[in-house]
């Protein structure tokens, strides 16, 4: 999708930055925003493509956030970091973090739907983590925010998709996303959803399941911010269907609100307008062209 980095160089750095690693066995497994490699079966890397924006947080959130919720999503897994690599010298738009690897499988690579004991796993875990309370992550530097705002912020991105990137599509491109903005913020509004604490990229890519399918090992939590549950179940509607989310629903916690449905449909048709703005905002037409290849995977029936 993105331009990762070169394989050897990735080593290279790691062997010279993380010497009490001797390497044995080094593998590439792609990755969406990062270049992500594998080493020795025990160690993640992560390589960010682009700015991962870590100058609006402060200095070791990861860690503080990390620190501060594993045991409120217990029995549920999150990545333990265990090395941080500064990349100026080689010109990586950020540092590069080696967390302990978390041995699952990936939920999105399971032969059989995620249903039944896997829907309650998935409630489950998003009932701890949207449970957690606001004010202590505010302690870390995570800011509140209401629907109002939200709202506000999706009608001015509105205006920047139409001014930038409509006259990147086609009609019947143009078409759709104005269907999918206007049929949203006409009633967005009346709404006004409980907010959370809400991971953002919960995609079934970045959700693992080992052994006795008795708890979940969640990774990525680069996204996270107080913000409408339903996009945490945007992807596991747009990826299972509806029948999945019926189930997620019957033991989650927290109340979803008005328009639940409608809400995560929009954050799921809205997803391709992401990479169109980062291709935009970077130059990188990579991201075009991506952002244009889901987009056309939204509009089939």
């Amino acid at each position: 999708m993105l331009t990762p980095i070169e394989t050897e160089l990735a080593k290279s750095i790691i062997s010279q930055k993380c010497p009490e690693i001797e390497i044995q066995d080094f593998k590439y497994h792609g990755g969406g925003d990062h270049s992500v490699f594998e080493v020795n079966n025990e160690f993640v890397f992560r390589f960010p493509k682009v700015d991962p924006g870590d100058s609006k947080r402060i200095p070791g959130f990861e860690d503080y956030l990390f620190n501060l919720i594993r045991s409120d999503l217990s029995p549920h897994e999150i990545p333990e970091k265990v090395f941080t690599i500064e990349t100026e010298e080689f010109k990586i738009p950020g540092p590069v973090y080696g967390y302990k690897k978390l041995h699952g499988q990936q939920v999105s690579k399971l032969r059989c739907k995620p249903e039944n004991k896997m829907a309650d796993l998935i409630s489950d875990f998003l009932s701890k983590l949207h449970s957690i309370d606001i004010k202590k992550l505010q302690s870390i530097g995570i800011k509140t925010t209401d629907w109002k705002s939200i709202v506000l912020w999706h009608r001015e991105n509105y205006k920047y998709i139409k001014d930038n990137i409509f006259p990147l599509l086609k009609d019947d491109e143009k078409e759709w996303l104005t269907e999918v903005f206007d049929s949203f913020l006409k009633k967005a509004t009346r709404m006004n959803p409980p907010l959370t604490f809400t991971h953002c990229d919960l995609d079934p890519t970045n959700v693992l399941i080992q052994g006795e399918c008795d708890h979940l090992q969640v990774l990525d939590f680069d996204e996270v911010k107080i913000y409408d549950p339903a996009a945490d179940f945007c992807m596991w509607w747009g990826v299972f269907g509806s029948g999945l989310i019926e189930e997620i629903v019957r033991s989650y916690t927290i109340s979803i609100g008005p328009g639940f449905m409608q809400r995560i449909r929009f954050y799921y048709n809205r997803i391709p307008v992401i990479y169109f703005e980062i291709g935009l905002k970077t130059d990188n037409k990579k991201f075009i062209k991506y952002g244009r290849e889901l987009l056309s995977k939204r509009m089939q029936p």
